[in-house]
């Protein structure tokens, strides 16, 4: 696994990387019904808009095909997200 992300979840060199889907099961699971995961995106694209790592000016689209669990009918429509792209950017 990569040292970074070793060294961000404090995790040893000797010990057991989590599964890859810890992540996912937990904020569809465990933490469903709270805002936690939300907030914490949020909070990440506030700090990297406060030290100018994202500006909103241009937009990238990664193309990569990666196999997914998961259906089109669970996409969400723009409109209809909680809070719109827009206000993490100064006008």
């Amino acid at each position: 696994m990569h040292l970074a992300w070793r060294w961000f979840t404090r995790l040893g060199y000797d010990e057991e990387i989590p599964h890859h889907s810890t992540f996912s099961k937990n904020r569809h699971g465990r933490f469903q019904e709270s805002k936690l995961f939300e907030q914490l995106f949020e909070q990440i694209v506030l700090q990297c808009v406060e030290v100018g790592l994202v500006q909103g000016k241009h937009l990238s689209v990664d193309g990569s095909f990666v196999e997914a669990n998961a259906a089109k009918e669970s996409r969400i429509p723009r409109e209809h997200l909680p809070r719109p792209i827009r206000l993490y950017f100064h006008a």
